[in-house]
């Protein structure tokens, strides 16, 4: 989306020094930066998700979006909603792992117990009760 420049959209083409050249140049180089910003905000806010933050955190891009877009509308740039929506699908993928993460954590850990429960009842096997 980025190279093929999909990723933000040129509303209101500007002239510089009366050269629209000069001016699609301008706002071309406005709208990467526009969208490295944007990046680096995701990718910060992506970064911290956890299996309980997801909504927190899905504000946080929308708002980045809209502070963005609303910041660079004197240049008649912005953020393509489509964009928007491939960090949102980003985000969702980072849950996904994230959730699993912690599923494989909680089966770990309940491995080890019952292991170490196997491991008294081998040890002691008249004092210890059914294992559980």
């Amino acid at each position: 989306m980025i190279r093929s420049f999909e990723a933000y959209s040129i509303f209101t083409p500007m002239t510089l020094n009366n050269s629209e050249a000069k001016g699609r140049s301008m706002q071309k180089k406005n709208g990467k930066q526009l969208i490295r910003a944007f990046n680096g905000e995701c990718e910060a806010a992506i970064n911290k998700i956890t299996y309980s933050n997801i909504d927190r955190i899905e504000k946080r891009i929308h708002k980045s979006y809209d502070q963005l877009n609303k910041l660079n509308d004197p240049n008649g740039i912005s953020i393509a909603p489509e964009y928007l929506d491939s960090k949102i699908d980003e985000l969702h993928l980072a849950y996904e792992y994230s959730e699993k993460k912690q599923e494989e954590k909680k089966n770990y850990v309940n491995s080890v117990n019952v292991n170490e429960k196997i491991k008294k009842h081998k040890a002691n096997p008249r004092r210890s009760k059914e294992i559980k």
